[in-house]
């Protein structure tokens, strides 16, 4: 059973999930950039399934899906941000969160 800091992480990268693949309303899935979407970026960052992580100076704006999601999103290891399936997904998170229940 995830506790509520957990069952948080858990929410918000099934949220990622949905945006990277469509599944999300349209309104939220706009609020998330690929890292290839930006050319700057190198391609190692847009292989490894990562989205960027705007910058903002006030904590409250940090704790927003647009930049908390993204956050998370992209501290899960690289074999679970490539699972092409929501199911599975879901539970290789959920074993993932459970695994590192002291890890942030």
């Amino acid at each position: 059973m995830l506790n509520l800091k957990q069952r948080y992480k858990f929410i918000m990268c099934s949220l990622m999930f949905k945006c990277l693949h469509g599944n999300a309303p349209i309104r939220i899935c706009n609020e998330i950039s690929k890292m290839s979407d930006f050319p700057e970026n190198n391609n190692r960052s847009a292989n490894e399934n990562k989205v960027h992580v705007p910058f903002y100076n006030s904590n409250f704006a940090n704790m927003s899906f647009k930049s908390a999601g993204p956050t998370l999103w992209n501290k899960l290891p690289q074999n679970i941000r490539m699972i092409p399936n929501l199911y599975l997904f879901k539970k290789k998170l959920k074993d993932y969160i459970l695994s590192n229940s002291d890890a942030s």
